[in-house]
């Protein structure tokens, strides 16, 4: 602070008050602030007239402009307390009814709601997804949370996503079992997909138009990995059939 000058304790007995310097403050620095027992020392400041100087925030009315309170008597004190009390009691008021409405209102709203994120689905995953790739660990708490209170629904969920998606299984199971044995590879269902329009959906062992299974060319168990250049189309029991022989249809 310009101006300033700090006194050891000792000196407080020669300072002697004078026209240009204020009265004196005491400060006490914590035990946790300076590692040692709490003591005092003064301050001293010189004097200017527009430092004395403040305005009360109730009364409007000039006061010395040193005291720590913004405030200029304990008549605005109690006066302030009692504005901060009325407008926490306004604001309890505001949520109590808030609540209400959105109780009274909740289909509503959840329409209304549905409606603006259909509308807006582009930009809000957008959004989302700046924000994660950004900060990701509020989203996988959050997910995380929510998961562990609606386990019943996330059961559901992953069981509506198998059944809707069976080639991505199929696809992820291949991709774990060639990792666990060390060969590699993996193919997207995507690839999968054009494999089995490449043969016109049909069994490359019996040439029926069943429904179709990835078998490894050379299987995982000798050494073959899950790419799409070592997976053929056959149906279940033609897949069974194979078991672990090396049998390239593709080729007959």
């Amino acid at each position: 602070m310009p101006g300033a000058a700090f006194l050891q304790p000792e000196e407080e007995t020669r300072v002697s008050a004078t026209v240009d310097i204020i009265p004196i403050f005491w400060y006490i620095n914590s035990r946790e602030r300076c590692g040692r027992e709490p003591h005092l020392f003064l301050l001293k400041i010189p004097f200017t007239e527009e430092a004395m100087l403040k305005v009360c925030s109730i009364c409007n009315k000039e006061f010395d402009g040193y005291r720590s309170s913004k405030l200029c008597s304990d008549e605005c004190r109690v006066e302030k307390e009692l504005q901060r009390s009325r407008s926490r009691a306004k604001t309890k008021e505001f949520k109590k009814k808030q609540l209400q409405y959105r109780e009274a209102h909740r289909t509503e709203l959840s329409a209304r709601q549905r409606a603006y994120h259909k509308a807006n689905k582009e930009t809000i995953n957008a959004a989302k997804r700046q924000q994660y790739a950004q900060d990701p660990e509020p989203a996988k708490r959050q997910a995380k949370a929510w998961a562990k209170t609606n386990k019943k629904r996330v059961t559901q969920n992953n069981k509506a996503w198998v059944k809707a998606n069976p080639d991505r299984v199929r696809a992820s199971q291949h991709k774990h079992r060639s990792a666990v044995q060390g060969n590699g590879g993996s193919y997207t269902a995507a690839e999968w997909k054009t494999l089995c329009k490449q043969y016109n959906y049909k069994c490359l062992d019996c040439g029926k138009r069943r429904k179709l299974t990835a078998d490894h060319v050379v299987p995982v168990s000798k050494g073959g990995t899950s790419n799409i250049d070592n997976i053929q189309p056959l149906c279940g029991p033609c897949n069974s059939r194979k078991g672990a022989k090396c049998t390239d249809f593709r080729r007959t």
